[in-house]
């Protein structure tokens, strides 16, 4: 055998054992890190098989970056070192901050996020986030989210997209954002460039903002009984120079009076409250209420109902007014079991039903509680048929 013959079965050895180290202590390493950040978000399932499960799959990737080269190689290299770089600065929040709901309520929405982006197409107007800016957005709302998690007593305000928004909680932004520009669960096709759109329970205004990047000249009145969270929408509005916006500090109901608002004692942090009386409600205070038909006297090309508990009332009170029949398109949010074992969602079918309205209906939030009367919310998308 020759001295080359050697030299070449040594550097081959030298490869492979260092080849075998890298496989091995990557699949160590990433699996460890994969793994807390799974037991983040997971907590029923069992540890044990998570680590031996993330270390196999790493195992795999690491077997592959190792053993192709070229183009593939590379490719393996890069997603590999992407899902090194997120699992790592991760974990050391998670170590450093001790924060690990915030931590897991921030990695289960970025999966989410992450899952409807790859199957959502393309952003369906010019004047709306591109894909790679929604993205950035979350990352950005899930990563504070983790840092000022026990910081929920002052107003912030934060840059998304071009806009400057106002609002108390990180968590229920975070939520806002997701539901509403990622999941896009208000949107609609409009072939005008104004759209009339009549929002009611804007909150903070999320959904304006929304509205408005889809359609930047939609003609708007946003409806918000909450002071609080008429405020922030009021800033929202305001100091992001948002034009053909009509503000109302109302409740809707079947009837001009005032009406019990209900709201949490750590409503501060999320701003929202019903009419309906709920255990879990503490806080009580009258608000001002009107009859949604009075603004829906022309046509309307969009409506938005998100009224915590009131959409059956609100809705029979637009059939008897004749008004519905002006709605060219609406979602509505349906409050099931707000009050246990009170089922009236067929009432609402109904009501689209006898109006020529044809629907969609989802479910949700966690589809997890099938106990009885627990609790549902339900997403209507209804349309005037032709």
């Amino acid at each position: 055998m020759s001295m080359c013959d050697c030299c070449g079965m040594k550097c081959c050895f030298k490869n492979f054992i260092y080849k075998s180290i890298l496989l091995i202590g990557n699949a160590i390493l990433f699996g460890g890190i994969l793994s807390v950040g799974v037991l983040c978000s997971a907590s029923n399932i069992s540890k044990f098989g998570i680590i031996i499960v993330s270390m196999f799959l790493f195992l795999i990737v690491s077997a592959c970056s190792c053993l192709y080269e070229g183009i593939i190689g590379k490719i393996l290299f890069y997603f590999y070192s992407c899902v090194f770089i997120v699992f790592f600065i991760f974990s050391i929040l998670v170590g450093v901050t001790k924060r690990v709901d915030a931590c897991r309520f921030s990695f289960a929405m970025t999966l989410a996020s992450v899952k409807h982006l790859l199957t959502l197409p393309d952003p369906v107007a010019k004047s709306f986030p591109s894909h790679c800016d929604l993205l950035n957005t979350h990352i950005k709302l899930a990563a504070k989210n983790i840092i000022s998690a026990k910081d929920i007593s002052s107003e912030k305000n934060d840059k998304i997209f071009s806009y400057t928004v106002n609002f108390y909680n990180y968590k229920n932004m975070l939520h806002l954002f997701d539901e509403i520009f990622i999941e896009k669960i208000y949107y609609f096709y409009s072939s005008k460039p104004n759209p009339v759109i009549v929002d009611c329970g804007s909150h903070i205004g999320a959904s304006v903002l929304f509205f408005k990047s889809l359609y930047p000249a939609a003609r708007i009145t946003a409806i918000e009984p909450d002071d609080k969270a008429f405020s922030l929408l009021t800033k929202n509005v305001k100091n992001n120079r948002l034009s053909d916006i009509t503000l109302v500090n109302k409740a809707v109901y079947d009837k001009e009076s005032t009406l019990t608002f209900y709201t949490e004692k750590t409503d501060i942090a999320c701003t929202i409250g019903t009419v309906m009386i709920s255990s879990e409600k503490k806080i009580k205070k009258e608000v001002a209420c009107t009859k949604l038909s009075n603004y829906l006297t022309q046509l309307v090309d969009f409506l938005k109902m998100d009224i915590e508990g009131a959409e059956t009332v609100v809705i029979e009170e637009l059939e008897r007014s004749g008004t519905l029949k002006n709605v060219k398109e609406m979602v509505l949010e349906y409050h099931h079991h707000m009050t246990p074992n009170d089922d009236q969602f067929s009432k609402i079918l109904g009501i689209l039903e006898r109006n020529n309205f044809g629907y969609q209906v989802r479910a949700g939030g966690k589809m997890t509680d099938y106990s009885k009367g627990s609790q549902q919310f339900l997403i209507v998308h209804a349309y005037q048929k032709i």
